[in-house]
């Protein structure tokens, strides 16, 4: 992926959870994410993090849904 005009290693993560995004453990989460791209050669400038909360009702798995 090329971001910025540069080739070096980037990451596009999507997080999606069920009642567990809010501003404070999205903090966390990007925190705690970036620093293990880090570890795998991507600087934090070019990890970008897209938080989705999604309703228990539009989740499913296992022929049903979570609500």
């Amino acid at each position: 992926m090329s971001f910025g005009g540069s080739d070096a290693p980037t990451a596009l993560l999507k997080l999606s959870s069920i009642g567990r995004i809010t501003p404070e453990l999205n903090k966390t989460y990007a925190a705690k994410l970036t620093e293990l791209l880090g570890e795998l050669g991507v600087d934090a400038d070019r990890v970008f993090i897209n938080f989705i909360d999604v309703a228990a009702s539009h989740w499913g798995w296992n022929a049903n849904t979570f609500a």
